[in-house]
């Protein structure tokens, strides 16, 4: 997995917690430190105390390099009609 990969997977997992109208369906504590040990096996460049701090919302953005490959992602997705 790619850095994009991983933070594309923050972002929506962190909206899930946010936005989830049923609470049991958010992803509690265990769900999250598993999946942050499979992406650590996918990528050893990983930052595990960074992922977990974005989807709490302790980190308000990734770093500008990431912003710029994943606004253009984003574009492409758009582009190709998924939303």
């Amino acid at each position: 997995m790619t850095q994009e990969d991983i933070f594309v997977l923050a972002v929506y997992i962190r909206r899930e917690n946010l936005y989830c109208e049923n609470r049991a369906n958010v992803f509690n504590d265990a769900q999250l430190e598993t999946l942050a040990a499979f992406c650590k096996n996918r990528n050893k460049r990983f930052d595990r105390e960074r992922f977990l701090d974005y989807i709490d919302g302790m980190v308000l953005q990734p770093s500008p390099l990431l912003q710029k490959k994943l606004h253009e992602r984003l574009d492409f997705l758009k582009y190709m009609g998924y939303n």
